[in-house]
């Protein structure tokens, strides 16, 4: 895949203890090396066609010199700036580093699409249809038409509505709970308040037995703040 530009970081360029122990001239020649190796087969080398290019032809390449070219290359190979391969050919470890994550990343994420393409399922208007009315089924009436795969979109069906409501007329009304009279204790409250039962029954010391409802621990609650009352007035 040809590429337009690869990354270069100014920071470590001049980072870079062995490269800026070289010449002016050298570095310059190296900046051009890399842009020939990043047209390189293999990316990274200085190769055409995975061959090796001749000195000749990189001086060319360069606009330098056949004999300024290789006292050039001499010093980076000396200053340990380039890297080679065993057939002799000049290539730059970090453009290669670079290019073997990115192909690491590339085959991640292959294999990632590769896998979620596997796993989705296909929907269909019957397998929506289906599934809205297997979740549903504990919500709806037995009789109710299903709505037809070929209008997925008219909603509600015909007739559903009237069916409806002619449930809900027919069904009769549920009588609402009784509760007992309230009786007012004299403070405010009502005998029958879960909150004056919980906070009587702190005062006058008498919790809630196991196996007591509500309403037999409210009058025991009742009875015991009564008996503390009379035993009040009969000490007075």
């Amino acid at each position: 895949m040809k590429r337009p530009s690869f990354q270069f970081y100014p920071a470590d360029w001049l980072n870079d203890a062995a490269l800026q122990a070289c010449s002016m001239e050298a570095k310059g020649l190296w900046i051009t090396l890399l842009c020939l190796m990043h047209a390189g087969v293999p990316y990274g080398h200085l190769s055409l066609n995975s061959r090796r290019t001749p000195d000749e032809l990189a001086a060319k390449l360069c606009r330098t010199p056949l004999k300024k070219y290789r006292q050039l290359v001499a010093e980076l190979d000396a200053a340990g700036v380039l890297s080679w391969t065993d057939e002799r050919t000049m290539y730059s470890r970090r453009m290669v580093r670079d290019e073997h994550a990115r192909e690491g990343w590339r085959e991640r994420q292959q294999k990632h699409r590769t896998v979620t393409r596997d796993v989705t399922p296909v929907v269909t208007p019957e397998s929506r249809l289906s599934s809205s009315s297997s979740s549903s089924s504990s919500n709806t009436v037995s009789d109710l038409p299903i709505v037809p795969t070929e209008t997925p979109h008219t909603f509600p069906p015909k007739g559903v509505l009237e069916k409806l409501k002619a449930t809900v007329k027919s069904s009769p009304p549920e009588d609402p709970p009784e509760t007992p009279p309230a009786r007012p204790n004299g403070h405010g409250q009502q005998w029958s308040s879960p909150a004056w039962v919980r906070a009587t029954a702190l005062l006058v010391e008498r919790p809630q037995r196991p196996g007591e409802s509500a309403a037999e621990w409210r009058d025991a609650v009742r009875d015991a703040l009564n008996a503390r009352i009379a035993a009040g007035k009969a000490k007075t």
